[in-house]
């Protein structure tokens, strides 16, 4: 902020005077929003220790409120040029309290300023979709040659510019010289290890996992709990992936789902009868592994050891409620922006209105609400409501369409309006009141 060295004198005469300094309290919960490593890392000396340290340490620049200032101007610069904007306003506002004890008000001025200016700039970009989010992934070592790393795993986190194949070659390069043995990178997100030449090569598996937004501990499968406990943990994570969409509210931007995260999910379907259909998904099943790490990102290293795996298999029925589920939050997520996108919403129209594959919304209502259903009475009643839902959506979507296009685009608009009108006929036919 400007007035540099006026806001130094202030803040040397006010703690001269008797004032409040340095609020590490305040920088401890302030740091703890930034990152949760920072309440179980930071070790604040206890009142007899400042005082002991008071004549020679806490004496030196770092330690004066001046000193705290300076830091946390330079780790500002910091952010804002990885454009790490949330970040920089959170330490910010770490700057008020200082100025305010001084009774510096040009520096409080400035701070407010720069603060305005940063969520500017978060709107500005989420608005027109430019930013690069970190991405995370898998990576996991398979083989005696591997050495000590063997049946280890790590999540990275990545720049949102690199890619998956782009980390396979650096790893590849980087484990065939630590291993001096040659190195296969395995991009699947399963690895059976019998089928594996663990005597001849190294295995490195690299695969894109998602931030986990936990919601209960009790809905996720652990490998040791038996049959019964199964049934009951599955039901119980049933029902919370159909409200977690609304609880997930709280952390609606992409900011809150890469800042203090350390659970990742990676999923998979699956089929449980041999030589099943793998089109027909009233026999798919979702298997999601949620990978717990040491610490939250970010933190001070690129990767974090998994520490923790836990399994939540998810019934066919199930997860085709969270399949629709995904595709209604992420429309409505949307909607709700200051300056929705128009070929952000075209695309997650022309998904569930135009493009009728076979996991489209009216496969899923055909094979579970259908004659042929074996859906009890309490799933299909979940499904059903979980297609009125993305049916609002639907509607809502088509109609901020319409205000958002130009003339060139109306035969697109007329295309997703049929589309929608064929939809209601279909989900009433399958016993969808869409008025009630």
């Amino acid at each position: 902020s400007g007035n540099n060295t006026n806001s130094g004198n202030n803040l040397r005469r006010r703690s001269s005077s008797g004032g409040k300094g340095v609020p590490l309290a305040q920088l401890s919960v302030w740091g703890g929003r930034l990152s949760r490593n920072v309440l179980a890392d930071l070790a604040l000396p206890s009142a007899d220790t400042l005082r002991q340290m008071a004549a020679d340490v806490c004496r030196a620049r770092p330690f004066t409120p001046a000193g705290y200032v300076s830091l946390l101007q330079n780790a500002v610069r910091v952010l804002r040029s990885a454009h790490q904007y949330e970040e920089a306003v959170e330490l910010y506002q770490l700057l008020l309290p200082v100025h305010e004890s001084a009774e510096a008000y040009g520096e409080q001025a400035d701070v407010h300023g720069a603060i305005a200016d940063l969520c500017d700039r978060i709107v500005e970009e989420e608005k027109a979709g430019t930013r690069l989010w970190p991405i995370h992934y898998l990576v996991a070592f398979y083989g005696e040659k591997c050495g000590k790393l063997n049946g280890q795993r790590f999540i990275y986190r990545e720049p949102g510019s690199v890619r998956i194949a782009e980390l396979s070659e650096s790893l590849s390069m980087q484990y065939t010289r630590r291993f001096d043995a040659p190195v296969r990178v395995v991009n699947t997100k399963t690895v059976d290890s019998a089928k594996l030449q663990v005597d001849q090569f190294a295995y490195v598996q690299v695969v894109q996992v998602d931030p986990h937004v936990a919601f209960d501990d009790a809905a996720v499968i652990s490998f040791d709990v038996g049959a019964t406990a199964m049934r009951s943990r599955r039901q119980e994570a049933a029902r919370a992936l159909r409200e977690r969409p609304a609880r997930d509210q709280a952390r609606r931007t992409l900011t809150g789902r890469v800042i203090n995260c350390a659970q990742f999910a990676l999923e998979s379907p699956f089929w449980r009868v041999a030589g099943a259909n793998k089109e027909d998904v009233s026999v798919t099943w979702k298997r999601r592994t949620v990978l717990h790490c040491e610490h939250t990102f970010p933190y001070l290293t690129r990767r974090q050891r998994v520490v923790r795996e836990e399994v939540l298999e998810l019934p066919p029925v199930e997860a085709a409620c969270e399949l629709l589920d995904k595709q209604r939050v992420e429309l409505a997520r949307e909607l709700r922006s200051a300056a929705p996108r128009p070929n952000v919403l075209q695309m997650s129209l022309q998904g569930s209105l135009l493009l009728q594959v076979n996991a489209g919304p009216l496969a899923i209502g055909d094979a579970f609400l259908g004659e042929n259903s074996t859906a009890n009475e309490a799933q299909k009643t979940a499904l059903s409501a979980c297609l009125k839902k993305l049916l609002l959506t639907l509607q809502h979507g088509v109609e901020t369409n319409r205000r958002l296009i130009g003339p060139d685009q109306m035969p697109f608009q007329v295309q997703i309006e049929g589309g929608l009108v064929k939809f209601i006929g279909r989900i009433a036919k399958l016993g969808i009141g869409v008025k009630d």
